[in-house]
């Protein structure tokens, strides 16, 4: 999945030049918390954060009588930015929003501001990808880091004609294995549970007792 599948497109901007009167009312209506800045052109010259209004004093939520309203966006705006492109991959996305703590990513296409993503876009996505809002079961093995040891797990499932809604892969606790979660569209998973720890996979979850 890229970018552009994700992104927000309906964007809500300022000119440098807007004051940060307009930046609060607009990110009140709108209920933002990131407001980018640009020019004529859409190039994006900055970015305006809840957290960069507030360390002017300023809560978006609460209109105060307050002499730096008056004062330009361009004066509390962030300009040292991470931007991301369309054609990013979400894991290169949220891997800046983890690695540079911050909260949203402009989207630049040719200079121009065409989009923004969120850590909360990339968190539904993943909800997305992992299917854990669907009715399923998840089941978790552990296997040896080797060549093709997906294939005849994956078998076990064809065997039992059940459907695989995702696979993810997680580091264990050393590099010689992994863990496989594999979330099933299955309620009851007593007997796929069974026939792989027959066939010698060390399911881990669910636990039984």
């Amino acid at each position: 999945m890229i970018v552009k599948e994700i992104m927000k497109t309906d964007l809500k901007t300022v000119l440098p030049s807007a004051t940060i009167y307009d930046a609060v009312r607009i990110m009140k209506t709108h209920n933002l918390r990131h407001l980018p800045v640009v020019n004529e052109s859409f190039h994006l010259l900055g970015i305006i954060s809840d957290r960069d209004l507030r360390d002017e004093g300023v809560d978006v939520f609460q209109m105060e009588d307050n002499n730096e309203l008056q004062n330009a966006v361009s004066k509390v705006m962030s300009t040292n930015l991470i931007t991301g492109t369309p054609l990013d991959f979400i894991e290169e996305a949220a891997a800046l929003l983890y690695e540079f703590k911050i909260g949203c990513l402009p989207i630049v296409l040719n200079k121009k501001l065409v989009g923004i993503i969120t850590g909360t876009d990339i968190l539904n996505t993943f909800v997305q990808i992992t299917g854990s809002h669907k009715p399923s079961s998840r089941i978790e093995i552990r296997i040896p880091n080797i060549p093709g040891i997906l294939c005849p797990i994956t078998y076990v499932f064809q065997r039992r004609r059940l459907n695989i809604i995702s696979i993810l892969l997680y580091p264990a606790e050393d590099e010689k294995h992994d863990r496989l979660v594999i979330r099933v569209q299955a309620m009851n998973t007593d007997a796929i549970v069974k026939e792989l720890k027959e066939e010698g996979f060390d399911v881990i979850w669910p636990e039984t007792l």
